[in-house]
């Protein structure tokens, strides 16, 4: 057998299991879509309930994200969808800034969400005295 068709034998192999890989993948990130992403197509966690006394639930500085190289400057959407444990009460909900927040809640009775476990649904909170909102 000459050179070029070894060469040319070994690239086809090569090429070959690239693509196997990339259909592996491929089914594999399907059948994951499928089996866990609502009809809208977001990946969801399930019902999380909160519960608090106070006048408010805030929570750390949230980081969603990967330290995979593929997702590095990726952007997201995410969907926080809430409900009031009784409907006849205003509730607010609200993203800002961390500086903002802790200037606008400033002296408000809250509880932090300090950890949130999903097997089984589990959350911690610690509370922050204070009144009630200006």
């Amino acid at each position: 057998m000459r050179l070029g068709k070894v060469l040319v034998v070994v690239f086809g192999v090569l090429v070959g299991i690239v693509g196997v890989g990339l259909v592996i993948g491929g089914t594999a990130g399907l059948v994951f879509r499928l089996a866990f992403a609502d009809r809208d197509g977001f990946m969801t966690s399930g019902e999380i309930r909160l519960l608090s006394n106070a006048y408010g639930i805030v929570t750390q500085t949230a980081w969603i994200g990967g330290d995979a190289p593929w997702w590095r400057g990726s952007r997201a959407t995410l969907r926080v969808e809430v409900q009031a444990a009784d409907s006849s009460r205003a509730l607010f909900v609200g993203v800002a800034d961390w500086r903002d927040a802790q200037a606008y809640l400033a002296g408000v009775a809250r509880d932090e969400v300090m950890d949130v476990e999903l097997r089984p649904v589990w959350v911690g909170y610690r509370n922050i005295p204070g009144g009630p909102p200006p």
